[in-house]
């Protein structure tokens, strides 16, 4: 027979403004940067299609093999840097994600051929390099509770 313990379990803060107030500066940065750069990821996301489709005549099987080479390198990536992340330093991992994130606008807007598009698209699924770090580092820096 498995007995429960019974915890005294404190009632969570409803109010956000008060939470993020009382989380600690790195994590506070670290989530802050990630909405930031997620959100000004995903404004154009829907552009890219239309942008990529207009003004470079590609086809929409074209774009769906640029999209599930984007979707390969991350699942590829994921496993692998997780693991070299728990053996090193996490921000860093962070970092070079974030610089993903930068780099790939920049070689979308020279794409002009259909192979530079891939290389921008593989720089796309990098953006996940570092998401099993980040998710990692918000985990511990949160407090118990």
């Amino acid at each position: 027979m498995i007995e429960e313990k019974h915890v005294r379990v404190n009632q969570a803060e409803r109010n956000p403004f008060k939470i993020f107030n009382l989380i600690s500066p790195s994590l506070r940065n670290l989530l802050v940067s990630d909405i930031l750069v997620r959100f000004a990821e995903q404004i154009p996301y829907a552009f890219v299609v239309v942008w990529a489709m207009r003004n470079h005549n590609l086809s929409a099987v074209q774009f769906g093999l640029l999209t599930a080479i984007e979707m390969v390198t991350a699942m590829l990536i994921y496993i692998p840097i997780a693991y070299l992340a728990d053996r090193n330093t996490k921000k860093p991992f962070v970092v070079i994600t974030f610089c993903f994130f930068t780099i790939f606008p920049l070689v979308l807007l020279f794409s002009n051929r259909f192979e530079i598009f891939v290389v921008a698209f593989v720089i796309r699924g990098l953006k996940e390099f570092g998401e099993p770090t980040r998710k990692a580092l918000i985990n511990g820096s949160c407090p118990r509770g």
